[in-house]
């Protein structure tokens, strides 16, 4: 009798297996010819000791959880195609016009980017559209003007973002006052080609890039900057005042050749100079430059 044979009597006769588990043993290694498993080492010493029975039942079970889990990696890998054709379908350009009103003469234009990019040009509208250009999103967005109700050549154009891109072009008859919500994203305003009156400036942690033309004599501009960087590019015959007030925040105005009273800082021959360009700068741990063209 072999080796195996008696550890499957002893194994019955201290109970461990019923009688019919050891004739279903004992036939199993009849059959196996009284080959031992080869191998050294305690591993070989422990795995003499489990039946071929239980090691085929292993090797079926991880080959089942193999091909379950190709099966499930395939049909995984089919969703996300699915959703990435989705998402693209979705996020395809899309182009937007807002009509000019009859008589219109000034406009407040609203910009809000939340984490997506704004871009915004002048000069190349069409004389029929106030603005007209294109938009990326997944999200929501508000591209429309509405006229100020007792007043018929004024009115307001939104143009609000959250995670896309929106680029575009307004038309250059009107004169401008902006009003920029930047929470993280980033905007980015030419308009040297504009007739632009003034602009309010609220960046968080993102970036605004503005840059101003001459086309105006005075324009007034207030920027909140807060942990974000703010860029405003001037024409350079343009005079320019600044007051900065703020905590730890950082400019580059006493390397511009400007004249410092205080927090105020004045552009030689300001009074005199025929566009003048004032900003009032408010800053918390943020970045601003300035810049001439």
């Amino acid at each position: 009798m072999g080796e195996e044979q008696l550890k499957i009597l002893n194994m019955l006769k201290d109970g461990t297996i019923t009688v019919e588990e050891a004739e279903r043993l004992l036939g199993l290694v009849g059959t196996s010819g009284g080959r031992e498993r080869k191998g050294g080492g305690e591993f070989s010493e422990f795995a003499r000791d489990i039946p071929d029975a239980a090691v085929r039942a292993v090797k079926e079970a991880l080959k089942a959880a193999g091909e379950a889990g190709r099966v499930v990696g395939k049909k995984g890998r089919e969703i996300l195609d699915v959703s990435s054709d989705r998402i693209r379908k979705k996020y395809r350009e899309r182009p937007f016009r807002v009509k000019m009103p009859a008589g219109l003469a000034e406009a407040k234009v609203l910009i809000e980017a939340k984490v997506g990019s704004v871009r915004i040009t002048g000069a190349k509208a069409d004389s029929e559209y106030l603005a007209t250009g294109e938009r990326r999103s997944l999200t929501s967005e508000v591209i429309e003007f509405l006229p100020q109700p007792d007043d018929a050549t004024r009115g307001v154009l939104s143009l609000e973002g959250e995670a896309g891109t929106l680029e575009g072009e307004l038309h250059p008859g009107v004169v401008y006052n902006f009003d920029i919500e930047n929470a993280a994203g980033a905007v980015r305003l030419d308009l040297a080609e504009l007739r632009v009156k003034g602009a309010t400036v609220e960046n968080v942690c993102g970036k605004t890039v503005i840059k101003l033309g001459s086309l105006e004599p005075e324009v007034s501009l207030e920027i909140n900057n807060n942990a974000g960087k703010v860029k405003l590019v001037v024409p350079p015959d343009a005079g320019v005042s600044v007051e900065a007030t703020g905590q730890m925040g950082c400019h580059n105005l006493d390397d511009f050749g400007l004249v410092r009273d205080g927090d105020k800082f004045v552009s030689g021959g300001f009074a005199d100079a025929a566009c003048k360009i004032t900003v009032s700068l408010t800053q918390t741990v943020g970045t601003f430059k300035l810049k001439r063209r």
